[in-house]
């Protein structure tokens, strides 16, 4: 005959959930369970799942700090430096906000007073499997991830173990193996374009040479959860002047990573001809802090023996509020390191 312990239970009736997503979202049920056995060892196993296909593939580094212990009656004693969570005093008025506030609150804990945590783990091919568990309620983090196109963002949760799964299938033994998944958020992230130009020879009496580039990048894009494939996600038209031989250079900002761009001289002055990048170019974006980028291309022009003024402008506007303004843009030469006038 089983003995049970009467229990109005919170905290450990929601470590086993949805693997799309993961809070810890107790969920408030009077019912008699075991006792739990608090010398066990229990397993935690953390798949990454949640539709983004490239956490299968990455490595996430997981930490597990231990907030509180449990005894057999599933009773919480905060560990030291965790009690301002209140863990032993849950009662049926906390809810899913209130766990989330509690999982913030214990990782500033764990920045501000540099807490070790008690196990480092990997999740490698999808899945992390950390053994050897004592049982408790854990803190769980993961460091952010960057990919070639994006950052993948983890919220922390709080975990107890051991878990049931009452609320899911009315199982009510403890399970001391216990499954989450997690929760990620993805962030775009954006890379540079810079687009060189020399001149090697200037005919002064003609005024300033002007070259102008047209830059048009596209990638496949989810749009309300519909693949949409080659949808222009950046167009901009730069234009460089000159009034001596020599090299200078355009940088486009935030282009979203992954894209492919295509860098094309439309205007190549009137007397100036087009010697090197007559085709233009088509790179992909490497995303910022990438070792091999930013992206350069380079266009070369040459005096071509005419006598042709020419100039040009690049027409900005830019919405007021009420109305669009215009400005010229002149010169979109850059005066950073290794580049501009």
């Amino acid at each position: 005959m089983r003995k049970k312990y009467g229990r109005s239970w919170k905290a450990l009736g929601a470590a086993v959930l949805s693997l799309a997503l993961v809070l810890a979202i107790p969920q408030l049920r009077a019912y008699a369970l075991d006792a739990i056995n608090t010398e066990a060892e229990c397993v935690l196993s953390i798949k990454a799942t949640g539709g983004y296909e490239e956490l299968v593939t990455a490595q996430i580094p997981v930490k597990l700090y231990q907030v509180a212990t449990v005894d057999k009656y599933a009773q919480f004693t905060a560990v030291e430096g965790f009690e301002s969570l209140g863990l032993s005093d849950l009662d049926d008025q906390i809810t899913a906000s209130d766990w989330e506030t509690k999982s913030a609150l214990a990782t500033q804990i764990v920045e501000d007073e540099q807490v070790e945590p008690v196990v480092e783990a990997t999740i490698s091919g999808g899945l992390g499997l950390i053994n050897d568990l004592e049982v408790g309620m854990y803190l769980v983090t993961m460091d952010p991830v960057k990919t070639a196109e994006y950052e993948y963002v983890f919220s922390p949760y709080l975990i107890t173990l051991p878990s049931h799964s009452y609320f899911q299938d009315g199982d009510d033994t403890w399970q001391y193996v216990v499954e989450v998944g997690l929760k990620a958020q993805q962030i775009q992230r954006y890379g540079d374009l810079i687009i060189e130009k020399e001149l090697k020879t200037y005919n002064k009496t003609l005024g300033d040479a002007v070259f102008v580039f047209q830059v048009e990048g596209t990638r496949d894009t989810m749009v309300n959860g519909t693949l949409v494939e080659d949808m222009v996600v950046y167009s901009n038209v730069l234009t460089l002047n000159f009034n001596e031989p020599g090299k200078k250079q355009a940088r486009v900002d935030d282009i979203p990573a992954g894209a492919s761009v295509t860098v094309t001289e439309v205007y190549s002055g009137a007397s100036y001809e087009l010697i090197q990048g007559e085709n233009g170019y088509t790179v992909v974006i490497l995303a910022d802090g990438e070792e091999e980028g930013p992206v350069k291309v380079v266009f070369v022009n040459d005096y071509d023996d005419r006598l042709i003024r020419g100039s040009g402008v690049v027409n900005h506007f830019e919405y007021t509020g009420s109305e669009y303004q215009w400005t010229p843009v002149e010169d979109d030469a850059w005066s950073g390191e290794n580049g501009g006038e």
